[in-house]
């Protein structure tokens, strides 16, 4: 009996690890969410709601949005992930 004490501990302690490490990445990404928000504002008021500032926002966000695209779309399907990594090795 006293095998199963200890045992409980560990699940009880590994319990409460994972949710304090979920509730970081959860408080983390409302931050990120509000930075970025704030960003846009940010922007809007300074440059205002221009042609130059589409173009602005268009040329930071694509790179990162083709970069996602292509990733998310190579480590979906293994065949695709293996001749990828063919190709730059």
């Amino acid at each position: 009996m006293s095998g199963t004490a200890p045992n409980n501990a560990h699940s009880q302690t590994l319990k409460k690890n994972v949710t304090i490490a979920a509730a970081v990445v959860v408080v983390m990404n409302l931050v990120a969410k509000v930075l970025g928000f704030l960003r846009e504002m940010v922007i809007a008021r300074v440059y205002g709601a221009t042609m130059f500032t589409d173009a602005y926002l268009v040329a930071y966000s694509l790179p990162f949005q083709l970069c996602f695209d292509i990733f998310s779309g190579i480590l979906s399907k293994p065949s695709l992930l293996a001749s990828w990594l063919g190709i730059k090795l």
